[in-house]
């Protein structure tokens, strides 16, 4: 608290503030719902929402698994929460300057390439470290990019309050987190990829794997982007 608040003196809304011309209540307009930006969106949410949890719940363990000290599962989190400090400011940096795909598609890049070149092949504490600081940069920061989806689907035409869209994100985000649990028990049964060396070896193979795949689909807006369904 006490090093956050002082923030407040420098910050700046994103999006512009409309005055209401009316006292009364307003309808909720859902006609976005009926568009294809707000599903696409909403995909690439739920999936990068999925991965997002997953190194952070076998983190610890997997550290035990390869042989590192008791103390570097609990450290990689950690480095992991101070990367994604870093992670929520340059994304909402990217936000403010570009298309919110800009900034979904640089944290896509780097979640994707942090997971499989950096994860997969870890079988030490430093590669261990970059892995999290990487992931933190990165994926650690992807819901600063709500308020610029927000804003990129008022700009599909239709008329939708911020608090909305970002409320729904974070219902989308809770489905991620709610199934990831259970798909990663069963991939930790399936264990690692055969004839695979770093952590692709060891029984969270499947798990690195699938996250990896998930982030992927995270990025799925630069496609709609790309396609002009966005």
């Amino acid at each position: 608290v006490a090093l956050a608040t002082p923030s407040v003196l420098i910050m700046r809304p994103r999006l512009p503030i409309t005055p209401s011309t009316s006292s009364s209540l307003r309808p909720i307009d859902l006609s976005f719902m009926r568009r294809a930006p707000f599903w696409i969106f909403s995909l690439g949410n739920v999936m990068q929402s999925i991965a997002y949890f997953l190194p952070q719940l076998w983190i610890p363990s997997f550290a035990r698994q390869i042989g590192l000290p008791p103390l570097a599962g609990p450290l990689a989190l950690c480095l992991f929460s101070l990367a994604a400090v870093g992670g929520y400011l340059s994304q909402g940096a990217l936000v403010d300057r570009y298309h919110v795909t800009t900034a979904i598609f640089f944290a896509t890049l780097g979640s994707v390439v942090s997971v499989f070149i950096f994860w997969g092949l870890t079988t030490s504490q430093p590669m261990l470290y970059v892995f999290v600081i990487i992931w933190g940069l990165t994926g650690g920061g992807y819901a600063a990019n709500w308020s610029g989806v927000a804003m990129a689907i008022k700009q599909s035409g239709v008329h939708v309050e911020t608090g909305l869209i970002i409320s729904l994100m974070c219902v989308s985000k809770g489905i991620g987190s709610l199934v990831s649990g259970p798909i990663s028990e069963q991939l930790l049964l399936a264990g690692g990829v055969r004839g695979s060396g770093g952590a692709y070896g060891t029984e969270y193979g499947a798990i690195i794997l699938f996250t990896g795949i998930c982030l992927a689909f995270g990025g799925i807006a630069c496609v709609g982007r790309l396609a002009k369904w966005i």
